[in-house]
């Protein structure tokens, strides 16, 4: 996919975290930004690291094992 498809992706699925935290209760305390962007354990698409950067979220890098 395109980065400007995946940044849209991102851009409209976190537009609706609402929607998403009426379907199990739990995920409104989990599902958030800071956490999405927290739990990336390979590599980001270019398109999802914009998305996040433009909202001031810290991306990790990912743990490496040996």
């Amino acid at each position: 996919m395109g980065p400007e498809l995946v940044y849209k992706t991102m851009e409209a699925f976190s537009g609706h975290l609402d929607e998403a935290h009426v379907i199990p209760v739990q995920l409104k305390d989990t599902l958030t930004l800071k956490n999405a962007a927290a739990a990336i354990a390979g590599g980001m698409h270019p398109g999802a690291a914009r998305y996040w950067k433009e909202r001031g979220i810290e991306i990790k890098k990912p743990l490496k094992f040996n």
